[in-house]
């Protein structure tokens, strides 16, 4: 699924379409994509809305880049949508009034010893303490991963392995929003000759009984 829009809307207003190429009917799929807006066109996103069929549906908006008057270039949307099997939905976004909220939105609590984080089914921990990736993930109530798991580990061609010991250096939300939530986590894996730096960003989504995890090492 993917969106697409001209490169310099006349008004506050965008049209975007959001199309499925591999023939899978898609419900509440996740949309994330930029928006542009012409110079002086939009003051900020606080009133901006996403619509369907004129429609208001869940959304949030994350300014990126500025023109040189202070208004908005550039926007970040995150919002999900139903699309049909080999299908294309219309998708408005428009300044004018901000739209409904998730019916199970995204909720962050950044406490001292960890960084929890509910989805509505889906709830994880992220411990400030020691590095094991989820300190607790539960979907619908039920714990699939404890703080017993061996968590981030790299294994070398002789099948030995090093493991992220004690506390990461970095725990942090880079994004939080109703529709979307990036916790972003930093540390060193130091039981290998010299050491290798992992950076991890978990990206949750309303409603959703999944995450995403990219990492890099270093």
């Amino acid at each position: 699924v993917f969106g697409s829009a001209a490169w310099a809307a006349p008004a506050a207003q965008v049209s975007l379409t959001v199309e499925d190429s591999a023939k899978v009917e898609r419900k509440g799929e996740v949309v994330t994509t930029g928006i542009p807006f012409a110079k002086g066109a939009l003051k900020d996103v606080a009133g901006l809305s996403a619509s369907v069929n004129g429609r208001k549906i869940p959304a949030q908006f994350l300014q990126t880049v500025p023109w040189d008057d202070g208004s908005v270039r550039w926007a970040l949307m995150d919002t999900q949508v139903d699309v049909p099997a080999g299908g294309k939905v219309e998708l408005a976004v428009a300044d004018g009034g901000a739209g409904p909220a998730p019916a199970a939105a995204v909720k962050v609590d950044d406490g001292a010893d960890a960084l929890k984080i509910s989805t509505g089914p889906l709830a994880f921990a992220v411990s400030k303490k020691k590095f094991n990736i989820f300190d607790s993930f539960k979907v619908d109530g039920k714990e699939l991963i404890t703080a017993a798991g061996e968590g981030l580990a790299v294994i070398n061609a002789a099948g030995e392995k090093a493991f992220a010991e004690g506390a990461p250096t970095e725990v942090k939300v880079e994004q939080a929003g109703s529709m979307r939530a990036i916790v972003c986590v930093r540390g060193k894996i130091t039981n290998i000759k010299g050491f290798i730096t992992y950076t991890m960003r978990i990206t949750a989504y309303a409603g959703k009984k999944f995450v995403k995890i990219h990492t890099w090492l270093q």
